[in-house]
């Protein structure tokens, strides 16, 4: 029969899995699970069952995944951002970066480390940006959490015909926000965190009389 197609389903639940794949219940009745990459996904609801490539879905299951995938990818450590399957506003804020954009210069240490790239705020949170384009990690002030801010990659169903034109020569990047956990950092972000959590340390040792901070270290208020 045809697959019930609600223009707003509703999530129920999303758990991950031990094998760091995802899967995500709606209200409807649908679930949908992908694969610790979300190459793939799997759905199941009251119509039917259906099982894909995720560059490949179709109009009729895009409902569920395309709100299933955008919570995965708050919580993955790499985000599968399909461009037929992102929201119209993500659409808009693309960027056209040069082919293989993604390789980014966090500060080595507080050693010459250019002025205003390490910041403590007066609440306590840490904000560290890449020395090049546009990355920044926030330390929260309770320093359990942190977020990072940069611009991820948009894979491209070409073999669908729905890539731009204008993506062949140059990659597409979406702005991107994510939040982790101090105790479960992913490897790609354990350097600046690193650096974060020492600014942290250092300006509490200069609040507390001890030592000054190096002079690269700025107090003002962080923005992310």
């Amino acid at each position: 029969g045809k697959m019930a197609n609600p223009a707003n389903p509703r999530l129920q639940t999303l758990a991950l899995l031990a094998d760091c794949s995802y899967e995500a219940t709606f209200e409807e009745g649908a679930r949908v699970a992908f694969g610790p990459t979300a190459a793939s996904f799997e759905l199941e609801s009251p119509a039917g069952r259906a099982r894909q490539l995720t560059g490949c879905c179709v109009r009729a299951h895009a409902p569920w995944v395309r709100e299933a995938l955008a919570y995965r990818n708050q919580l993955a450590d790499v985000p599968a951002l399909h461009w037929h399957l992102l929201g119209e506003e993500q659409q808009r804020t693309f960027a056209l970066l040069v082919a293989g954009y993604g390789l980014v210069h966090w500060p080595a240490n507080y050693t010459g480390c250019p002025s205003g790239h390490v910041r403590v705020g007066a609440d306590g949170s840490v904000s560290v940006v890449v020395l090049d384009f546009g990355t920044t990690l926030l330390l929260a002030p309770t320093r359990a959490h942190f977020a990072v801010r940069y611009h991820a990659p948009v894979l491209m169903a070409e073999q669908l015909g729905v890539a731009p034109p204008w993506a062949e020569q140059r990659g597409a990047h979406v702005p991107w926000a994510q939040l982790f956990a101090v105790a479960r950092t992913p490897e790609r972000w354990q350097h600046a965190l690193a650096l974060a959590l020492g600014a942290a340390e250092r300006a509490d040792a200069a609040a507390a009389g001890d030592t000054p901070p190096p002079v690269c270290i700025g107090t003002e208020s962080p923005s992310c």
